[in-house]
C-alpha cells in the first residue's frame, strides 16, 4: 500500500540526491537562473534551491512541471532498457555546443553592444536603461563565457544589435531623435534584449560557471572604457 505523507527520511537519501543532481543539470543546460526556473514552474525559488541541494523531498507532481518546464518528461521505463536511453541522450547533446572560435566572436560582438551602449548612455543621461545594459556586461565580463551559454548570449546580441545601430545613427541625423516614435519601439526592442543579457548573466551567478579569479582566457571581454 502506497502513504500519501512520506516523509524525506523515509527515503533513501540517494534518490533525493539524484533528483537533486537531475535538477540542477537540466536547469544549467537551459541557462536558466533559479528565479527564472522558478517562476516558470510557480515555485517560491527558496523551495526550488532546498530541490537542487537535497534538502527536502519534492511531490511528484512539482517533479513533472520543473522536468516539463525544461523540456524533459517523466517516464517509467524497463531498467533493461536504461542503458540505450542514456546512450541516445549523450548522442542527441553532443553536437550543440559552440567551439571556442565560435565563443571569441560571442563576446566580441558583446564588446561592440557594450560600445554602443556606452555612446547612448552619454547622449541619454537621464535613461536608466544603458547603464543596466552596461553594467549587466561588465558582470559578465567577470565569468569565463561557456560555450554552453554561448548560442544564447548570440542570440540576444542579434535581437539587440540593430535596434542599438538604429538609435546611434538616429542622434547624428534625426532632430528631436529621442522623442522619435522609432526611437521609442528601438527602444523597447533593446530593454526587452537587455532583460534577457541579465537573465543570462543570473545563470551564470547561480553556479553554472565559476567567476574569472586568475588568468583571464582569449575569448574573455575585457573591461571596456567608459
Amino acid at each position: 500500500m502506497i502513504q500519501k505523507n512520506i516523509s524525506s527520511k523515509s527515503l533513501p537519501k540517494p534518490a533525493v540526491i539524484y533528483v537533486a543532481d537531475a535538477v540542477r543539470t537540466a536547469r544549467m543546460d537551459k541557462a536558466l537562473s533559479q528565479r527564472a526556473l522558478s517562476e516558470k514552474v510557480g515555485i517560491p525559488q527558496g523551495h526550488l534551491s532546498k530541490i537542487e541541494n537535497g534538502q527536502v523531498d519534492p511531490r511528484l507532481s512539482s517533479i513533472i512541471e520543473i522536468a516539463r518546464a525544461l523540456d524533459y518528461e517523466i517516464a517509467f521505463v524497463p531498467r533493461a532498457l536504461l542503458p540505450a536511453i542514456q546512450s541516445l541522450e549523450r548522442q542527441a547533446s553532443q553536437p550543440a555546443r559552440p567551439t571556442n572560435q565560435e565563443v571569441r566572436a560571442t563576446v566580441q560582438e558583446l564588446s561592440k553592444v557594450q560600445h554602443d551602449a556606452q555612446k547612448l548612455a552619454k547622449e541619454l543621461p537621464e535613461s536608466e536603461e544603458f547603464q543596466k545594459l552596461l553594467t549587466t556586461i561588465r558582470e559578465i565580463q567577470q565569468y569565463k563565457l561557456d560555450p554552453r551559454f554561448a548560442s544564447r548570449v548570440r542570440e540576444i546580441i542579434e535581437q539587440m544589435r540593430p535596434a542599438l545601430a538604429a538609435m546611434v545613427a538616429a542622434q547624428k541625423h534625426i532632430k528631436n531623435w529621442a522623442e522619435n516614435p522609432n526611437t521609442q519601439r528601438q527602444l523597447q526592442q533593446i530593454i526587452r534584449a537587455a532583460a534577457a543579457l541579465r537573465q543570462t548573466r543570473n545563470a551564470l551567478a547561480h553556479g553554472a560557471i565559476e567567476p574569472v579569479r586568475e588568468s583571464i582566457p582569449a575569448y574573455q571581454l575585457t573591461t571596456g572604457d567608459e
